[in-house]
């Protein structure tokens, strides 16, 4: 059975995605944002992770043998201070000021799909 993770941000969708990639034979691990996820994730196994600890969330995401993800729900981004990257947030932050017009989930996406982990669309 293949293992899909879903980090999980505000809103019912997440739970909905989990419930539906249940339904199609998936393992669910989710990933709820602290502080911006709010659903429910009863029965679904669960991590979570902070906003800004990309590195700390692959590392999560490799340990739980999670080769695939998706990301759904809302984020709100809190100021940078607020944020607190992880070494890995921290340069993935310069790679969003060079990379201009590219959005958030692209270079994101891009990190994990270089650490083995594919971003799937919702």
């Amino acid at each position: 059975m293949t293992r899909l993770a879903i980090i999980a941000g505000q809103g019912n969708l997440p739970l909905q995605v989990a419930q539906a990639a249940d339904k199609q034979g998936y393992d669910v691990f989710i990933f709820p944002i602290k502080g911006q996820a709010d659903a429910m994730f009863d029965g679904f196994a669960i991590q979570p992770v902070r906003l800004g600890a990309i590195g700390q969330t692959r590392d999560f995401l490799i340990r739980s043998d999670c080769r695939q993800m998706v990301m759904v729900g809302n984020v709100v981004w809190p100021s940078l201070g607020a944020l607190r990257p992880d070494a890995v947030g921290m340069k993935l932050l310069g790679e969003l000021v060079k990379r201009g017009d590219d959005s958030v989930l692209r270079v994101i996406s891009q990190f994990f799909a270089e650490h083995g982990v594919k971003t799937l669309p919702v």
